[in-house]
């Protein structure tokens, strides 16, 4: 219970007064009469107000303090908690993402939605279950159905704060999976909305309650970043920043530039509501550092107000073309400034140990070891690959939009002429789809990557198109950072970190944004593949004593920092309203102690009248 006037019991001091007034005595006049027998009643009456002894079953005093203390219960307003009913078995659904670490008077979004779900769990009575999921671009099932309050209450209790973005698609997947499990369930969603809407889940026949958590949108956020080394001039750099203004008023702030710590340049921006803005800071560094940039101002979000980009020093790759001649290949790969070329015909081939990368053009070697390579008008000589004749005119069908190979380039007019007719195994990657067969596919296998055009590009009007040279420095650049090479390391919250470790490493020492170390071992192809980048800040690994590798991880995401709460969520068909943190209600119930005070003051007349007419 509690008392929304917590001051009215200082009405309390009313109840001494009231015993006072019924301890004082009557003041009466003396006469001398001559018998006491018809005045019996007039000397109990002085008896009974005698002090103290009047006390003595006074039923009316006890009812008048009853009374008072009734309406002073009344007037502090008293309440009580009041749940909605819970379904036989409810699932929560926990948001974990960016945006829940958003912070009004010190306590973030993540931590309202733990108290409130830690309120459900200590409403639970009888054979009602809970199970508590959290989400951000994943799907975490911290507690199966239980009715074990104190394990829910520590699974709750454990959740821990990511930097990710958002995706609910997985978390409703097997919330309504589970829910099918079981009778009468329902699922709350206690979360700020940060997320798309998602059409192709099916809620029909399940309650959900959306509970939001959160308010206001006083957020200015980093959302893009890139530095890139100016062609042509040496250690001269350009770093884009691109920020936005997610508050409802003018925001004026501070852009600061550093390298390895050291401040090297600031900046002041004023960006409009609802508004975005970029700089781009030109100076000259090294080839390798750790350039950050920070917005110093306080808002409700502070993860978007730093990121990092890594520079790396810069390495030509050393390119091998094995080809009789291709003028395109080559004209496109002089014009790439990272790239040292050599050429070669196929009859010279002597082996690629040198080389970063090998291009085979009309030709392919009997083996190839472990390292880079592309196929032209060629069949890789792996298990799995081989060529069922020719096709004399294809098209491109399709491409992988999203494959870094392809970034920036189109081939809808694309036609080749005479092209393999390449069978490729299970393990290949399609690139580019031709209509009839592959027309740029993938493998990596035990550390042989591969690229494979099964046609010649002299037979096709590729190298007239304008995404060809786009295409050829696409593949350099993705090459080079499986390799571990030159470029910039930016990356986002979420994606995976990769890269190549010599043959002579067996393992790498990686230390966390939050100081934690852990032991990373590569694979079976010598690489180190870590994919729980789920905060943001500088990732180092350890290779050995002198050597350490460092990657930027950053949340650049304008949908996390728009930390504005959602009023509704659309999910199916179906349109949520939020609740607004309210699941567990007050109830006033002042009501019900001004009817008992009047039902006490009628008894408390009948006793009196009763009393009078005896």
């Amino acid at each position: 219970m509690g008392f929304l006037n917590p001051l009215a019991f200082f009405l309390l001091l009313i109840i001494p007064i009231i015993i006072l007034l019924h301890l004082l005595k009557l003041k009466r006049i003396e006469k001398i009469i001559s018998s006491t027998f018809l005045w019996k009643k007039a000397i109990d009456d002085i008896y009974a107000n005698t002090p103290f002894q009047k006390l003595r079953k006074n039923l009316l005093m006890i009812i008048q303090i009853l009374i008072a203390l009734l309406l002073i219960f009344a007037f502090s307003r008293p309440t009580i908690k009041m749940r909605s009913a819970l379904a036989k078995s409810s699932i929560i659904l926990i948001d974990v993402s960016a945006s829940m670490k958003s912070a009004q008077n010190g306590e973030t979004r993540l931590d309202k939605a733990k108290s409130i779900a830690l309120e459900i769990v200590n409403s639970l009575h009888g054979d009602e279950k809970i199970a508590i999921l959290s989400f951000d671009t994943k799907c975490n099932i911290v507690s199966s159905f239980t009715n074990n309050k104190n394990e829910l209450r520590k699974s709750i209790k454990s959740i821990q704060q990511n930097d990710t973005p958002t995706d609910i698609k997985d978390a409703l997947i097997i919330a309504t999976s589970m829910a099918k499990s079981v009778k009468e369930c329902e699922i709350f969603i206690l979360s700020d909305g940060a997320f798309k809407n998602i059409e192709t889940i099916n809620l029909k026949d399940i309650n959900v309650r959306f509970i939001q958590i959160g308010e206001g949108s006083n957020n200015v956020g980093i959302i893009a970043l890139d530095t890139r080394k100016i062609p042509q001039i040496e250690n001269e750099y350009q770093t884009f920043v691109n920020m936005s203004n997610f508050s409802k008023e003018n925001k004026t702030i501070t852009l600061e530039l550093y390298q390895n710590n050291t401040m090297i340049d600031i900046t002041t921006q004023t960006i409009s509501p609802s508004q975005n803005t970029s700089h781009i800071f030109t100076k000259s560094f090294s080839d390798e550092g750790i350039i950050k940039v920070v917005i110093p101002e306080k808002d409700d979000l502070m993860t978007d107000n730093v990121a990092y980009s890594v520079l790396k020093k810069e390495e030509k790759l050393k390119i091998l073309l094995l080809s009789d001649g291709n003028y395109f290949v080559e004209k496109a790969l002089k014009s790439i400034e990272t790239v040292e070329l050599f050429l070669a015909k196929p009859s010279d081939y002597k082996g690629t140990e040198e080389y970063d990368i090998v291009i085979f053009d009309n030709f392919s070697p009997s083996t190839i070891g472990k390292g880079y390579y592309i196929f032209i008008n060629a069949i890789p000589p792996m298990e799995g690959f081989n060529s069922v004749g020719t096709i004399d005119k294809d098209y491109v069908y399709d491409w992988d939009r999203n494959h870094p190979v392809t970034q920036f380039c189109s081939f809808n007019d694309v036609t080749v002429q005479n092209s393999l007719n390449m069978k490729i195994p299970d393990d290949v990657l399609t690139i580019i789809e031709g209509k009839i067969s592959p027309l740029l596919t993938y493998i990596n296998r035990r550390g042989i990557n591969i690229l494979t055009f099964p046609f010649d590009i002299f037979n096709s009007n590729l190298p007239l198109n304008t995404s060809f040279p786009m295409l050829i420095l696409n593949i350099m650049n993705w090459y080079g950072s499986l390799m571990g090479g030159s470029e910039d390391s930016v990356l986002k919250t979420g994606e995976v970190i990769d890269f190549q470790l010599t043959e002579n490493i067996k393992s790498a020492r990686l230390t966390l944004p939050v100081d934690t170390n852990l032991d990373i071992s590569p694979n079976q192809d010598g690489r180190i593949i870590f994919d729980k980048t789920v905060l943001s800040g500088l990732y180092k690994f350890d290779i050995s004593s002198t050597k350490a590798k460092y990657f930027g991880v950053n949340l650049l995401n304008s949908e996390e920092s728009n930390i504005l709460p959602k009023e509704t969520l659309s999910i199916g068909d179906k349109k949520i309203t939020a609740l607004k943190e309210k699941i567990i209600l007050q109830k006033e119930i002042w009501k019900y102690f001004v009817l008992i005070v009047i039902i006490l003051l009628v008894i408390e007349w009948l006793i009196y009248h009763k009393r009078i007419l005896v």
